[in-house]
């Protein structure tokens, strides 16, 4: 576990990079998928290649770790502008990053679907092909008998998870439950529960997870798929696909209105966070492995519009550290500052 230097306000970039880099089992899995490509995107990710390399070698000098740094911090602020040398929010350079290494560095995968599969399994099936695996290019279109195309990266195959929304209509004459899935390589939970001091990330998820009804707006009411007639319609959301490495963020900016005007505020509420999470109450679909134990976590100090990033990372001896930009010492930040959470299935 190394220290990087802050090339200016890049403390943001700082500790996903390092989270990433101390994820078990994502060095070798990037080596394994990594491949030239023409991609306009690949420049750069090999230069994180090269870095994540470079932070690895044990005998890198702190001169040669912080060169490496900036040619890869300068590459990917060519191709995203807003990702450069100012104060940025982590979690979106997160989802960004690992777009980009998805892009340039996939494989083509042609899956013949099984005609046997129930119709809600094939549903999810292709769903996660073409959303979970769908790049900013076209999907390819492969010959012979009615294969499907599917982009394969460590990205898909490490972080890749997937939603079942379930939505009831309202109509007495119908009460038809539709299903839609949609693909993510994040979780972002809105804290919720605002009467509550103290919560716990299970609080978070029951609520995520929890029957709402849609919309009071009558021109914005579901559209029933069977009946066509709009009603205030209920909804839930669970998992029906878990990823190897789950990524959840907490949604702690709140908008505020005061004297007419929005405010982003943000909710410092302490979050009780548990080393091993179990999702299995959260799922809709059997047989998935749903143990889960925490490994990361990113950490933020400060306002809303500005403050300071940085890690806590869990080392090969199972002991906590709080991974700052240069400076690593052992430890936990305060519970406030967490609103990353990073957690590989067990």
């Amino acid at each position: 576990m190394k220290g990087l230097s802050n090339l200016g306000n890049t403390c943001y970039l700082n500790f996903i990079l390092q989270i990433l880099f101390n994820t078990p089992g994502f060095r070798e899995k990037f080596k394994h998928y990594m491949k030239k490509s023409d991609h306009p995107l690949y420049p750069t990710v090999r230069l994180f290649f090269e870095l994540m390399e470079c932070y690895h070698q044990p005998d890198t000098e702190d001169k040669e770790l912080r060169q490496a740094l900036l040619r890869f911090v300068q590459s990917f602020h060519q191709s995203y502008i807003q990702f450069g040398f100012g104060q940025q929010d982590g979690q979106e350079y997160l989802m960004f990053l690992i777009r980009a290494i998805h892009d340039s560095n996939h494989r083509v995968l042609y899956v013949v679907p099984v005609p046997k599969n129930p119709a809600l399994v094939q549903q999810a099936f292709e769903s996660h092909r073409v959303d979970g695996s769908s790049t900013t290019e076209l999907m390819l279109n492969a010959k012979g008998a009615d294969p499907t195309a599917c982009y394969d990266s460590v990205i898909f195959n490490m972080f890749c998870g997937q939603y079942q929304y379930q939505t009831q209509c309202r109509n007495p004459e119908c009460k038809y439950v539709s299903n839609r899935f949609d693909s993510f390589k994040g979780c972002e939970l809105p804290i919720g529960n605002t009467d509550k001091q103290t919560i716990s990330l299970y609080d978070v998820l029951d609520e995520f997870t929890s029957v709402t009804e849609l919309e009071d707006i009558p021109d914005e009411f579901y559209e029933c798929d069977r009946c066509k007639v709009r009603t205030r319609s209920l909804r839930c959301c669970t998992f029906w696909r878990l990823p190897q490495v789950l990524i959840i963020s907490l949604k702690r900016l709140v908008q505020h209105v005061e004297n007419g005007q929005f405010r982003v505020l943000k909710d410092d509420r302490q979050v009780q966070i548990p080393d091993t999470l179990d999702l299995s109450k959260y799922c809709s679909a059997p047989g998935e492995g749903t143990q889960y134990r925490l490994y990361a976590t990113g950490n933020h100090l400060g306002a809303p519009q500005g403050g300071h990033y940085y890690a806590q990372i869990k080392d090969a001896d199972g002991n906590w550290n709080i991974v700052n930009d240069e400076k690593i010492q052992s430890g936990h930040g305060p519970p406030d500052h967490i609103y990353m959470l990073f957690y590989y299935r067990i």
